[in-house]
C-alpha cells in the first residue's frame, strides 16, 4: 500500500469519525426491576443519569465543563389491576403512577435497610396540602410467611380526593434485589460515571 493509499485511508477514517461524533444516538430506556401480582399490581424501577447542559468553554481550545441541569432518579412507575378484568390486566393508561427517588430517598431507604427498621417510608408532596395530593413510597416489614420473612411494598398516590395504589408482597430475595439496585443506582443517578 502506497503513502499516498494510506493517506486517504487515514481520510476516510476521520471523516467516519466526524459523522458519527454528530450522530446523536438515541436514548433507550434502560432494563426496568419488576415486582408483580395479579391482584396487586406492578412497581417497576429503572434508574436514570443525570441530563447534562450543553458544554461551556471559557477559551474555544479549552476541553470544557458540562454542568448537570437535571439530577438522576431511580423511577418507579407502578400500575393498579383493573378490577374485575378476566385475564388480570393493569390500567397502565388511566392509572400509571411515576415516583422519582433522588439521592436523599435512596439514603434514607439504604439507612432504614442498615438499621433494620421495620418500616420505610418516603413522602413526596408539591406543597403544603401533603394528605390532599401526594406521593408515598412504603416498604414495610409484616409477618413472617410459611417462616419465610416477606414485606410489603406499595406506592399511594393522592390527587385530588382520588387515590390511587399499588400494594405487594415480597420476600427476601426481591428485598435484597431492591437494595443491591439502590447501592448500584446511587453513584449512577449522581453522575460518577461521567467522571
Amino acid at each position: 500500500m502506497s503513502t499516498n493509499d494510506e493517506s486517504k485511508l487515514d481520510k476516510a477514517i476521520r471523516g467516519i469519525g466526524l459523522i458519527l461524533g454528530e450522530v446523536k444516538t438515541p436514548e433507550h430506556r434502560g432494563p426496568t426491576m419488576n415486582f408483580y401480582q395479579a391482584k396487586g399490581g406492578q412497581l417497576q424501577f429503572s434508574v436514570a443519569p443525570p441530563k447534562y447542559r450543553p458544554t461551556e468553554r471559557s477559551r474555544p481550545e479549552d476541553a470544557g465543563i458540562a454542568w448537570a441541569s437535571k439530577m438522576g432518579a431511580v423511577f418507579i412507575e407502578a400500575a393498579p389491576p383493573i378490577p374485575n378484568s378476566d385475564p388480570p390486566r393493569l390500567d397502565w393508561a388511566n392509572s400509571k403512577m411515576v415516583f422519582a427517588m433522588s439521592d436523599k430517598d435512596i439514603g434514607e431507604i439504604l439507612w432504614g435497610f442498615s438499621v433494620k427498621s421495620p418500616e420505610i417510608r418516603l413522602i413526596h408532596a408539591p406543597d403544603e396540602k401533603q394528605r390532599e395530593n401526594c406521593k408515598t413510597f412504603r416498604l414495610k416489614r409484616e409477618k413472617d410467611y410459611n417462616g419465610s420473612p416477606q414485606w410489603s411494598i406499595s406506592l399511594t398516590e393522592k390527587k385530588n380526593g382520588k387515590e390511587t395504589r399499588v400494594s405487594l408482597f415480597i420476600k427476601g430475595p426481591d428485598v435484597m434485589r431492591l437494595k443491591t439496585l439502590l447501592e448500584g443506582a446511587l453513584p449512577y443517578i449522581m453522575g460518577a460515571h461521567k467522571t
